[in-house]
């Protein structure tokens, strides 16, 4: 059981977040968790045969920002290149040439499990050395009891790649990176007079597929005092671009960059070649 996120106070919720200490233990195998393909809001969740887990998808489509908003964003994310750079190296489908042009300021241990790389002879080779230089990880997207789980964004048999597809980025926008659909209606406010009113903490909850954020009111009332070094790496927050700015001074770097979550809700709408040229340059 990880500490609760608020000492000596009484604490609510279903079941603690378990196995945070096997994070970095070697002699645990992680498994694939098979996740549910959600195709619309008011369907029901049909789950796919085998180990490997498939993505989810949202068939919401990006929200064009406005050029005041687009300025502020960019100059944020130029600000914080030790978030954006692992993001975008390890979940963003980078073509040989953003390779060439980044290939000094990327991470290529992200880059190289990055699934969505199309790796022919050519362009292996072409990067042989630094692919060969950095070690071959795995992303650990949670855990349950004790178990390392991973996920495979890609079909498993028939990987899609930007390359051999004209609509791929319809494609890859519509991934739940991570393994948290927001609710739709799910109501803070509520939840936060149920806190006040029993004078209550939180704590986290082990499972992905059905847990509730944290309220955000949560966080600001109670933000000197909370384990940032968990809730950097924790899926239930209500997680927005918004969310990260107001936050932004206690977030921890090394934990925030193995999120999947904060990148699917806080930059992946906004991403394109150009937003990364105008972010790099």
């Amino acid at each position: 059981m990880v500490e609760q996120l608020i000492r000596n106070e009484q604490v609510v919720g279903s079941s603690p977040m378990r196995g945070s200490k096997s994070e970095g233990s070697s002699n645990i195998e992680p498994f694939f968790y098979s996740l549910p393909i959600r195709f619309g809001r008011n369907t029901n969740s049909s789950y796919l045969a085998g180990t490997t887990a498939s993505a989810v998808f949202d068939p919401e489509k990006p929200k064009n920002l406005t050029m005041n908003n687009l300025t502020h964003r960019l100059h944020f994310w130029k600000s914080h290149p030790g978030w954006f750079i692992p993001f975008i190296s390890e979940l963003y489908p980078l073509t040989k040439f953003q390779l060439l042009l980044y290939e000094d300021i990327l991470d290529w241990e992200r880059i190289k499990r990055n699934a969505f790389i199309k790796w022919s002879d050519e362009t292996r080779d072409c990067f042989n050395e630094r692919l060969r230089a950095v070690a071959t990880t795995s992303h650990v997207l949670f855990t349950i009891d004790e178990m390392p789980v991973q996920i495979n964004y890609q079909p498993e048999n028939n990987p899609v790649y930007r390359e051999e597809n004209p609509d791929y980025f319809t494609w890859w926008r519509r991934i739940v990176f991570g393994v948290y659909i927001l609710p739709a209606h799910y109501d803070q406010d509520k939840v936060m007079q149920l806190i006040r009113h029993f004078h209550c903490g939180i704590e986290l909850e082990n499972d992905p597929l059905g847990g509730l954020p944290i309220p955000t009111d949560f966080l600001r009332e109670r933000k000197a005092y909370l384990d940032w070094n968990i809730l950097s790496r924790y899926w239930g927050l209500c997680w927005s671009y918004e969310l990260l700015q107001e936050f932004e001074p206690y977030w921890v770097t090394e934990k925030l960059i193995e999120n999947h979550t904060t990148f699917n809700y806080c930059l992946k709408n906004d991403l394109s070649d150009d937003f990364i040229e105008k972010v790099l340059d």
